[in-house]
């Protein structure tokens, strides 16, 4: 792992406008404004972990180049990150320094999760079997085995107050949602439905989740209640007046949990961000009818996205207010994807 600055060959454009419109470019001074950094990866086959500061376009790698990296998310402190790491779990701190193992083994993981608190970190294994969630103590180091069915267990994700944890699993043929303790007791089945039913995400108020569903022909986002109950469609006005084949590639919940933002990949039109509305049920589309807009993700304000782009074939990290407006470059590199906006503390917790 290094924290070294690299040249800024890969930095932000120079965005001096010789006239101010609605859509220019965010200037030096708004990006500077702008809270927290960029993570994103670099590169297909063994993606590069990198960081971006706004304000200055510095890029600084996190981790070194050959490990395939994944980010999974910040830890509740703001000062680590939770990583996967050539299949492993790692924890580092937010600068790439430091880095440690959890829960090492034979088997590969994935997916790591911190708790609402931060003491105990969800993720995903293939240690003892197919497919099974556990979790394992910061503290103690000591891991416990959360799923037993052979068929496998995915995408588990923690509910906002910690107490329980949504999860794909296909222990009845196709792959239905479940909402269980976080001890793993009482699972619960939310979805009975042909079409697999996969990575669900909390509402901020715990009370729904948002999933990814194949029916129809398509991969839809869904809203079902946190209790069960009846199922919304998120996407099915965007994807059902498309093609055969659309599918929704990433989504996010806006803080106030009113909104979810979200990419969609057709066959002919390539892929575009839109957002949801839950006053109005409906989506407005973010993205020009000539961009290839796709993984979208969300600033810790909620005001701006940061997302990857298709330019000539090559991708590279924009962002844009969360209206659509002032879509600003961020690399030019090309190879860059997948961005995450985290608001970071740098340094040790003692200093």
């Amino acid at each position: 792992m290094v924290a070294r600055s690299i040249g800024v060959g890969v930095a932000l454009l120079a965005l001096g406008c010789a006239r101010a419109t609605p859509d220019a470019p965010l200037s030096t001074a708004e990006r500077s404004a702008l809270p927290g950094a960029i993570y994103f990866l670099r590169g297909d086959e063994a993606p590069q972990l990198l960081r971006l500061a706004l304000g200055t376009g510095e890029i600084t790698p996190i981790t070194e180049v050959g490990p395939a990296a994944f980010l999974s998310e910040l830890a509740p402190d703001r000062r680590g990150l939770a990583l996967t790491l050539d299949d492993q779990l790692v924890l580092t701190r937010a600068d790439g320094q430091e880095p440690k193992v959890l829960a090492p083994s034979e088997g590969l993981a994935w997916y790591p999760r911190f708790s609402p608190d931060g003491k105990v970190v969800l993720f995903e294994s293939s240690r003892a079997s197919f497919r099974d969630l556990y979790t394992v103590e910061l503290g103690s180091g000591s891991v416990r085995r959360l799923t037993h069915n052979a068929e496998g267990n995915f995408d588990g994700v923690w509910s906002p107050d910690g107490k329980q944890i949504a999860f794909a699993s296909s222990r009845h043929g196709q792959l239905d949602l479940f909402v269980m303790n976080a001890d793993g007791s009482e699972p619960r089945r939310l979805t009975r439905h042909p079409g697999d039913s996969v990575k669900p995400l909390w509402s901020p108020d715990g009370r729904q989740l948002a999933f990814l569903s194949g029916r129809d022909g398509r991969d839809d986002l869904l809203l079902v209640p946190a209790q069960g109950g009846e199922v919304v469609s998120v996407s099915g006005s965007v994807t059902g007046r498309d093609h055969q084949g659309a599918f929704v590639e990433r989504y996010h919940f806006t803080p106030n949990g009113q909104s979810l933002v979200y990419s969609v990949r057709t066959p002919k039109r390539g892929s575009k961000i839109w957002i949801w509305e839950a006053s109005t049920g409906q989506s407005r589309r973010l993205s020009g009818e000539a961009h290839d807009d796709t993984d979208p993700a969300l600033s810790p304000d909620g005001a701006h996205l940061v997302f990857t782009s298709k330019h000539q074939g090559r991708s590279g990290i924009w962002l844009m207010q969360i209206d659509g407006r002032k879509r600003t470059r961020l690399t030019e590199d090309g190879g860059a994807w997948l961005p995450r906006w985290l608001e970071v503390v740098e340094g040790r917790e003692d200093s």
